[in-house]
């Protein structure tokens, strides 16, 4: 049977009493029909009749449906196959026939919701709802999304004015709003109109202007201080620039590179100050700071560098952003802060060609030093003439070198009269570092190359960290707190020093070749150092291995365990300096003061006290005090005061009698001696000699080491009485020169005393 154009579903609605309600299309089994009651399927509770039916049949239930509900029948038939035909099987037409009815019904069904979908003409448009409600919506999240109700309910409309009416006229055109206060008409519809002159809504509108004579011109200030005279905000504002103005921008995303040059140099070239609000600053270059700046940062402004810039550094005076030098003077910035982010190779603030700058409270973090680049500090100056440079209160953190010069006296290149004022540091490998690679360093003079610091403070700082130094079995020993290649004129007055117990070892307070250098006012508080001085190269930037002498003057206490207080490569390393340390002797527990080229030097003097005791060895040549023992035990034995016994030292073996006493007090290299004593009768004729002195007398004099005064004597013949140069041994001597014999000075009283140099 064919399956004719029938609608295969019927909607009715019940009457709470019928319980038939038929059917008008063909069904193949009472499977094939759906029962649905206010849109739920129920499968029980009724009976289907008239199947195979063209025309269709009844369903009875055996309760009728609530009164008011509906009822729904719809042909619904399986849509996969029910006959697996078989090869040399029966092909039943009834069973084909039946089959293809099946498909047939299927697809009348589909068609039928096709047609009830939202659907779009297929030249493109709106989809159409035909009237019916779209139920089920998501609020909207995109900015094409659909409104809902809800949305428009309660978010939408609750931000804005609503009338009751249905409908009120648009707001004019913006020309015609601009500077004018809404109102309504005679209608009620919406106009514009102009405030009245002078009313609150006519200032806020000129208050709300950019417009010259407008805005912040109308805004009056006076500060609160006798004889303060009226002045407009606008005039206050002009008079310092803010970065924000012209584009700079603080959010650590925007590289501003370009935006700061700009800005700098706008400002600089209207004389005005400019000021950076707190922020970020990132900058994946470097920028140039031009003459006549004032700049001024927020706490919180950083300007950080994003990467390795063409310069090396983050900020210059002296170098346009060109990488051109041009003389920059007259320039001030303050509360400036940079990060160099680690990134190796690059330094914090440099100068070039620069004079007249001032730095007030700046601070460079994460300045990372590079083999091949170099970089790492945090200001650095060199290339060119630089002078009358002062920083102020200057903190460095984390950083591979603190404060370097670098000059080349005799040529065009000098870096002079930089100062540096209340210093602080955290972490830095070398906290100063000078250079000059020039062939004759001597040749420097505080005209050419001069820095001076005055009072700093550093923790945790001094050892190198970085992987460039050069011992081979601690590379974190290899630096110092000074370093230098034959640098010069370095000042250092007040250096305060305090390593943790965790922060380990340096090198030494002093580490390389350099000249003119004076530190004074030192403090030095950790866990150990390998020596206070050592003029080994440091082991960076190519050191100089030439024996230009160094030439150091350094005051100051010394409270860390040392191993040598002087140290060099070799002999002539040393040069004319000074020094006067006073040393925690339990601390430092030395085994030695000197290595063997340092012991050699006799135009190196130093003084060495005993911190403890107050003992001091005086000042002395390192040779002198090398010969004498190179040991700690020098230093107490070297200013005492004690006896000793005269005994005949001529070999006769006279009995010398002593009256009282016999005593010696010693400061340094000077021994003061006294003696009270009397010869016994004798014919001896050996040269009269009293040995027994406490210290031997010095061999840098050749003839005597010291004379004594005849405070009292009984035999004429006497006229002088002298230590003789390595001995310690007293001699007579008569008024021709000669000296006298034991029997000269048979049965003699003498009392004699004086000095002589141990």
């Amino acid at each position: 049977m064919s399956v004719p154009d029938q609608t295969p579903y019927i909607i009715y609605n019940a009457n709470g009493l019928t319980t038939v309600f038929p059917f008008e299309f063909y069904i193949i089994a009472a499977s094939d029909i759906q029962v649905s009651i206010d849109g739920e399927v129920v499968t029980s509770g009724y009976s289907v009749s008239g199947t195979g039916n063209v025309s269709g049949g009844d369903i009875t239930f055996l309760t009728a449906p609530a009164a008011g509900s509906v009822v729904m029948l719809e042909r619904v038939v399986p849509t996969y196959r029910l006959t697996d035909y078989q090869d040399n099987g029966d092909l039943l037409a009834d069973t084909v026939n039946k089959d293809f009815d099946r498909l047939w019904m299927a697809i009348q069904r589909s068609f039928i919701y096709l047609g009830l979908a939202l659907r779009r003409p297929l030249f493109g448009g709106p989809f159409d709802a035909d009237g019916y409600r779209i139920a089920d919506l998501a609020d909207p999240v995109g900015q094409q999304d659909a409104a809902t109700k809800n949305y428009v309910d309660n978010v939408s409309l609750v931000r804005a004015l609503r009338v009751s009416e249905s409908y009120v006229s648009v707001l004019p055109p913006a020309d015609q709003r601009a500077n004018r206060m809404l109102a309504f008409n005679s209608e009620g519809n919406p106009i514009t109109v102009l405030p009245p002159s002078g009313s609150a809504s006519d200032v806020l509108i000129d208050l709300a202007s950019g417009s010259d004579g407008k805005g912040d011109a109308l805004i009056a200030v006076k500060q609160p201080i006798i004889g303060a005279v009226m002045r407009t905000q606008h005039d206050v504002n002009a008079e310092r620039i803010s970065a924000l103005d012209l584009g700079v921008k603080n959010d650590g995303i925007t590289d501003n590179t370009d935006l700061i040059r700009a800005a700098l140099i706008t400002a600089a070239s209207l004389r005005k100050a400019i000021h950076f609000p707190g922020g970020t600053y990132l900058c994946s270059d470097y920028f140039s700071i031009p003459s006549f700046s004032r700049i001024y940062c927020s706490p919180g402004a950083v300007f950080k560098v994003t990467g390795q810039t063409s310069l090396g550094g983050l900020v210059i005076t002296g170098m346009d952003n060109d990488l051109t030098a041009q003389q920059c003077e007259d320039v001030e910035t303050y509360n400036l802060t940079i990060d160099c982010s680690s990134v190796a190779g690059e330094n914090g603030i440099s100068g070039l060609k620069c004079r007249g700058i001032r730095h007030y409270n700046p601070r460079v973090i994460n300045a990372l030093y590079h083999p091949a680049r170099h970089g790492g500090r945090a200001f650095q100056f060199e290339g060119d003439i630089a002078e009358d440079v002062s920083v102020f209160s200057p903190v460095i953190e984390n950083c591979s070198i603190g404060i370097n010069s670098q000059g080349q006296p005799g040529t065009t290149v000098n870096v002079r009269a930089i100062s540096y004022h209340s210093v602080v540091m955290k972490n830095v490998d070398i906290p100063f570092n000078i250079d000059s690679q020039v062939v004759t360093p001597t040749d420097n003079t505080p005209s050419t190359m001069s820095t001076a610091v005055y009072g700093a403070f550093l923790h945790n700082c001094g050892r190198i960290t970085g992987g460039y130094g050069t011992a081979t079995t601690n590379p974190e020993l290899g630096g110092g707190i000074v370093c230098g290649d034959r640098g010069y004129g370095l000042y250092i007055e007040g250096l305060r020093i305090v390593n943790d117990a965790a922060y380990n070892g340096i090198g030494a307070i002093v580490r390389g070749q350099m000249f003119g250098v004076t530190i004074k006012g030192l403090e030095y508080y950790g866990i150990y150092s390998v020596s206070v001085i050592n003029h080994n190269p440091v082991g960076f930037g190519a050191p100089g291995q030439s024996a230009y002498p160094s030439q150091i003057t350094i005051e100051g206490k010394i409270n860390v365990n040392i191993d040598s207080v002087w140290m060099a490569h070799n002999v002539g390393a040393l040069g004319k300096s000074r020094v006067k340390l006073g040393i925690n002797i339990p601390v430092a527990t030395l085994s030695r003061l000197f290595d063997a080229n340092a012991g050699a030097s006799t135009s190196a003097w130093i003084e060495i006290i005993n911190t403890e005791t107050g003992f001091s060895t005086g000042m002395r040549t390192l040779k002198n005090l090398y010969d004498a023992g190179n040991s700690i035990g020098l230093i107490d034995h070297y200013e005492e005061i004690s006896a000793w016994t005269p005994v005949d030292g001529s070999g006769a073996g006279l009995t010398i009698t002593r009256t009282g006493v016999q005593r010696y007090i010693r400061q340094g290299n000077i021994v003061f001696v006294s003696l009270n004593i009397a010869f016994p009768a004798t014919t001896n004729t050996a040269d009269a000699t009293i040995s027994g002195l406490p210290f031997s007398g010095t061999t840098l004099l050749t003839n005597f080491a010291g004379g004594l005064t005849i405070a009292q004597k009984t035999i004429s013949a006497l006229e002088t009485v002298a230590v003789i140069p390595g001995t310690n041994t007293i001699k007579f001597f008569g008024a021709t020169g000669l000296a006298l014999k034991n029997s000269d000075l048979s049965s003699g009283v003498l009392k004699i005393s004086g000095w002589y140099f141990a």
